[in-house]
Order: C-alpha cells, then sequence, then structure tokens
C-alpha cells in the first residue's frame, strides 16, 4: 500500500472540497440559466397566445376603417412582463397586418385593438379599463385578478403550462366574439 502522509490527506481533502464547490456552483448557474432559459420560452408561448386571440376574436366590422388597416397590437412604454411582443409585430391576423404601438397614457388605448398590460402598470390599467368598457379593445394581462377588474383575458402559468381564463361578458359589452375553439381551451370561462 502507498503511505500517504497526513499533508496529503489534508491537500487532498481540499482539492475534493474545492471540486465539491465548484461542481455545486456549476449546478446552480446551470439551474439559473435553466429558470431563465423557461421564463424565455413561457413569454414566447404568451406571445402565441396572443397571436392566436388576434386570429380567432371578431372585432365589429366598424372597428377598421378599410379592409387592410391594421390591427393594432398596444403595450403600455417600459414593460412587457417579459413576453415578447415583437414576435407578433408585422404577422398576419384575419387578413390584417399586426402592429405593435408602445403607449404611454391610458387615453391611447382607445384606438387599440388589443391591449396588454401587466402588473407593473396598475395604475394605468384601472384607469384604462373603464375607458374601454364597451369599446372593441381586447384587453389582456399576466395578471390572475385581472378578470375580475374587468380586463377580458388572464394569461398565467400554472404548473408549468401557459393558461388562460376569459371574461366572456367583457368581451361581449365591447362587441367582441370569441371562436368556440379559443374557449373550449380556456381554463376558465364567465
Amino acid at each position: 500500500m502507498i503511505g500517504i502522509r497526513d499533508g496529503s490527506l489534508r491537500c487532498l481533502a481540499a482539492l475534493l472540497l474545492l471540486v465539491a464547490g465548484l461542481c455545486q456552483a456549476g449546478s446552480q448557474e446551470v439551474a439559473r440559466h435553466s429558470d431563465s432559459a423557461t421564463g424565455a420560452r413561457a413569454g414566447e408561448i404568451k406571445a402565441a397566445f396572443i397571436y392566436n386571440f388576434a386570429r380567432f376574436v371578431e372585432w365589429p366590422s366598424a372597428t377598421f376603417a378599410t379592409s387592410t388597416t391594421p390591427l393594432q397590437l398596444c403595450a403600455f412604454s417600459g414593460s412587457t412582463g417579459g413576453t415578447p411582443l415583437s414576435l407578433i409585430d408585422g404577422r398576419l391576423a384575419q387578413g390584417r397586418v399586426i402592429k405593435l404601438i408602445t403607449i404611454t397614457s391610458s387615453s391611447q388605448a382607445e384606438s387599440c385593438q388589443i391591449l396588454y398590460l401587466t402588473d407593473a402598470h396598475r395604475a394605468l390599467w384601472d384607469s384604462a379599463l373603464p375607458k374601454l368598457s364597451l369599446r372593441p379593445v381586447l384587453t389582456i394581462s399576466e395578471s390572475t385578478d385581472f378578470i375580475d377588474d374587468g380586463g377580458i383575458v388572464s394569461l398565467f402559468i400554472e404548473k408549468d403550462h401557459v393558461r388562460f381564463r376569459v371574461n366572456l361578458t367583457a368581451a361581449q359589452q365591447n362587441g367582441l366574439k370569441f371562436s368556440a375553439r379559443i374557449l373550449q381551451l380556456a381554463q376558465d370561462v364567465r
């Protein structure tokens, strides 16, 4: 048997602790990147849901000036809650180009067909929702209580899946018609 001196044992133990520490730090780094990748993927999925709402929700014909008038997707400046709305900008829905517009006040929301709101702009949404009542604007938020506050669609994550709820009463008051296909996918329709 090869003899190991006490100093060598201490050195080996220190080396093993260093390697273990590096492995733990590496696994935490991998987990952090995995979480951010999951978050980015969830944002992309939410953007895809919003795109499908643009495709499968019907607006009153008087909403658009012409058959080529773009469908305006609006978001307050500074925050989209991690949802990359730029993925939707320029895509076609119901024969219309979706145009992403950044707004800074609730009064600007009246010219939108879709308004995306985040908790970061809660004060603005509290002022915007009453102004949009009875107007053909599809309001969407990532807040779970959004439809309870008069919003139309609440997007949220549950058990690592993106889900949504629909306030059909508010949608109908705004003159919007959801396709049965979308309503079947909703977790909750009120």
